[in-house]
């Protein structure tokens, strides 16, 4: 394949036979190659600057998530008619091989700490045995055989046994008794079990909408200047970011499937749909057709409520 040819021909550059380059590097090299710069990229890929450098440079933690620096890395090869599967097999092993490192750092980390703290514990110890030692010694030798002090008699005599008492018998109930029990308390007991469980808890708060499969969506209210109302139905898990006409950012997260995100502020609305095929919008009531400004890495950004 192509990407496995140019990795050879630049590992045969560099002098290293066994170095396997990582994704990022594949593609910084072939877009040098191609004579492209960075600018150029980010408008082909409709992404930012700012994205374009982080995949070159392996620093995936920049990006939204690991979904969308996967679709981001596939539209990158394709556009460099590279092989994306053995790009996205390097982009694979370098997150692996980067969650190895982090680990054996933290298992270095504790050992250094348990090392750093085994002194203390062992003069803790030795300062405990010392002082149980020393408290021992004082117990049992601070009175000697020739000491004048006499111990009372009335310390060494075992006291003086008390009378068992018996309880007295338990008389048995009479089926007399049995039948005039009243029956009142079994009837108070039902009726304050049938009233607790008729009040409704106050607070209890369900958010509204829509029931699928059993299961209600959850409904995000964010509240903000103005009484435009801007909402956002997630049909797949998406990144979003929102703006209002004040250049103020309101929201930048990863939402979940079946979220719906109801923002009150004041429009226009600058929106950055990173999975805008299976997002909704809808503005001031009236649905929002999203379709139009769908890019091929399937995020959308646009402006409504002007």
């Amino acid at each position: 394949m192509q990407t496995e040819q140019l990795a050879e021909q630049l590992s045969e550059a560099s002098g290293d036979q066994d170095a396997r380059l990582s994704a990022g590097e594949i593609l910084r090299q072939e877009r040098l190659r191609r004579d492209l710069n960075e600018k150029e990229v980010a408008d082909r890929l409709h992404i930012t600057i700012h994205y374009v450098r982080a995949l070159e440079a392996d620093q995936y933690e920049k990006l939204p998530a690991a979904i969308f620096a996967k679709g981001y890395i596939k539209s990158y090869a394709l556009l460099l008619d590279l092989d994306p599967d053995d790009v996205l097999d390097r982009y694979a092993e370098f997150t692996s091989q980067q969650l190895e490192q982090e680990q054996e750092a933290n298992r270095q980390q504790v050992r250094h700490n348990r090392d750093k703290n085994r002194p203390w514990v062992i003069v803790s110890v030795v300062g405990f045995i010392g002082s149980f030692s020393a408290l021992w010694a004082y117990n049992n030798f601070s009175v000697g055989p020739d000491s004048d002090t006499a111990t009372p008699a009335a310390a060494i005599s075992s006291p003086a046994p008390q009378p068992v008492q018996t309880a007295p018998p338990i008389q048995p109930r009479t089926e007399q008794a049995v039948l005039t029990e009243p029956a009142e308390p079994a009837i108070n007991e039902a009726a304050a079990t049938t009233n607790i469980t008729a009040v409704p808890d106050q607070n209890l708060v369900v958010p509204a909408g829509d029931t699928r499969n059993g299961q209600q969506d959850r409904v995000i209210h964010i509240d903000s200047v103005g009484e435009d109302i801007l909402q956002i139905t997630f049909i797949d898990e998406g990144f979003v970011e929102v703006n209002d006409g004040s250049n103020r950012r309101i929201l930048r997260d990863v939402q979940s499937k079946g979220d719906i995100v109801e923002i009150t502020g004041s429009a226009p609305f600058t929106i950055l749909l990173e999975n805008a095929p299976f997002t909704r919008l809808t503005f001031n009531g009236n649905e929002i057709d999203v379709s139009d400004n769908i890019r091929i890495d399937n995020s959308a950004r646009l402006t409504v409520g002007l």
